[in-house]
């Protein structure tokens, strides 16, 4: 896995949690009656015991998914720390947590930091390819 992939986890497992987060919102706004479109007309029926039941077991499942989720979101930032963490230069790693777990964008990193974009752009490189030979080594 290259430097850039293995940054790039967790931002993709935020993703995936927020995603579910709405889902499980949805999913709860929908199994008390409300509508997320707005635009399904009513019809009357019988009452059914089944579907909010079977709405809160999914619920249920789904909160028990996104809680196993945010345990391995925890790990992964925790490693991935570490490993910037690992880096000889420490504004290499400044510059790899603020833009790669923070995320935050390189124009605000160049200002915190008082580089110049252009530099700091060079030095994120280099921060890559320096956490790339960590990587390259844990092999």
């Amino acid at each position: 896995m290259d430097a850039r992939e293995y940054l790039g986890q967790i931002k993709k497992l935020q993703n995936r949690i927020e995603q579910d987060r709405d889902f499980l919102r949805d999913k709860r706004f929908k199994s008390i009656g409300g509508s997320v479109t707005g635009d399904a007309e009513r019809v009357q029926t019988s009452p059914s015991l089944d579907g909010p039941y079977n709405a809160i077991i999914e619920c249920i499942d789904l909160e028990k998914k996104i809680e196993a989720e945010v345990v391995i979101y925890q790990k992964k930032w925790q490693e991935i720390v570490s490993t910037i963490n690992l880096l000889d230069n420490p504004n290499y790693s400044r510059i790899l947590y603020l833009r790669w777990v923070k995320g935050d964008r390189m124009d605000q990193i160049a200002e915190d930091m008082h580089y110049h974009i252009k530099s700091l752009s060079r030095m994120h490189s280099e921060a890559i390819k320096s956490l790339q030979k960590i990587l390259d080594g844990k092999k």
